[in-house]
């Protein structure tokens, strides 16, 4: 018999307050081998539109969501005047559908997540898989009415959990291309790109912040970076943390701050390291736009960052994004799956479960290589 665990709202973190745009509350389930965190949306918190709910606690956000706006940006980017005014409306129209579509889409705004902190990536590499199906079970039980899903899930490493997984009805869907690299092969790097961002590095005048050093000014600071590149450069659906979230996930050990300073005291380029066994990632970064693009600021993070790795010993996990920019740096990409399960209850004819298979269905052709195509 599997173990079972205590699941609801009453023991657990109401995010609103931290995450001005999430909808969920935080339930983290100690195992043996670690804990596990359960996001369950809040029917109680409301938002007024779907693009502010954040990306990482909300799957539709996260899923459909993103899709629409990024098909509405690259239509407005690549298309004829003309076509851009054709296509734009259209999405934005389909975009518009879809939020009105609650017998629809509502069941799927509500998934819970399991396994997944507020971010966009989180590691459970020493969390063994007889753990994470046991929270898994509990939470089907407990939420009889609501999809479960379980992110960050590979084909390559994990068939012992798909398997598991398949046998309880989670289906998979692709859900986008994370970039990795083994970063102590870097110490001695191959990729010619990551030797010049060494070097740029190496001969900086900027100061390294580790984590002991961030002052209350440094933590606002970073904030406004993470903010600037996050949320106003990318997307919205990003999550909006606050100083207070900040200092939990880093009194709990679940982020590592690391940054540079400028010759002016300034923090000037900051991430968040999210570090789970031997592996790092990289939840939240930021570095200030509107310095000198010579200075490479950007270059410079992402070289501390594998440095700093490659000391450790680490597997550096990047998440998704600025495709182009790791594989000029030696990262290799890997196609990540998000595990879906429609709700105990729901009829096998209920159009939600349908919905469940056609969009599984229709992206099992996805691949790296289509998805590296797409820009990816």
């Amino acid at each position: 018999m599997s173990q079972q665990f205590s699941l609801g709202a009453d023991n657990a973190i109401a995010l609103r307050p931290w995450i001005s745009n999430a909808d969920s509350f935080l339930q983290i389930v100690p195992t043996a081998s670690g804990e596990v965190p359960v996001l369950v949306p809040d029917p109680r918190v409301k938002l007024t539109r779907l693009a502010e709910r954040a990306w990482v606690t909300c799957l539709w956000s996260g899923s459909a969501g993103y899709a629409i706006d990024e098909w509405v940006a690259r239509a407005e980017r690549d298309a004829g005047a003309k076509s851009r005014w054709y296509l734009k409306g259209g999405l934005k129209a389909v975009a518009g559908l879809s939020t009105r579509l609650s017998w629809w889409l509502g069941p799927w705004r509500g998934a819970v997540q399991v396994g997944s902190w507020p971010f966009s990536t989180t590691l459970r590499e020493t969390l063994r898989d007889t753990d994470l199906i046991a929270v898994l079970e509990s939470v089907i039980d407990c939420y009889p009415d609501r999809p479960i899903a379980l992110r960050h899930v590979f084909e390559d490493n994990s068939p012992a959990l798909l398997e598991a997984l398949a046998r309880r009805g989670f289906q998979r869907l692709p859900a986008r291309v994370v970039y990795t690299l083994d970063a102590s092969q870097a110490i001695k790097p191959k990729a010619s790109h990551l030797k010049r961002d060494l070097a740029l590095l190496a001969r900086s005048d900027l100061t390294i912040v580790p984590d002991a050093e961030f002052t209350p000014q440094d933590l606002e600071r970073a904030l406004d970076l993470y903010q600037i590149i996050y949320r106003q450069r990318h997307s919205l659906r990003n999550p909006d943390y606050s100083i207070e979230f900040l200092q939990w996930a880093q009194r709990r050990g679940l982020i590592e701050l690391l940054g540079l300073r400028s010759s002016t005291g300034q923090l000037c380029a900051f991430a968040a390291r999210h570090n789970q066994g031997t592996t790092t990632s990289v939840p939240m970064l930021g570095y200030d736009l509107e310095a000198d693009r010579r200075d490479g600021l950007y270059r410079q993070l992402v070289a501390l960052l594998i440095r700093e790795a490659g000391v450790r010993r680490q597997t550096f996990d990047f998440s998704s994004g600025a495709g182009d920019f790791k594989r000029k740096r030696g990262f290799e990409p890997r196609l990540e799956l998000t595990m879906l399960r429609s709700p105990s209850r729901w009829p096998q004819r209920w159009p939600g479960r349908l919905a469940l298979r056609l969009a599984c269905a229709g992206t099992s052709f996805l691949d790296l290589n289509r998805l590296i195509a797409a820009g990816a």
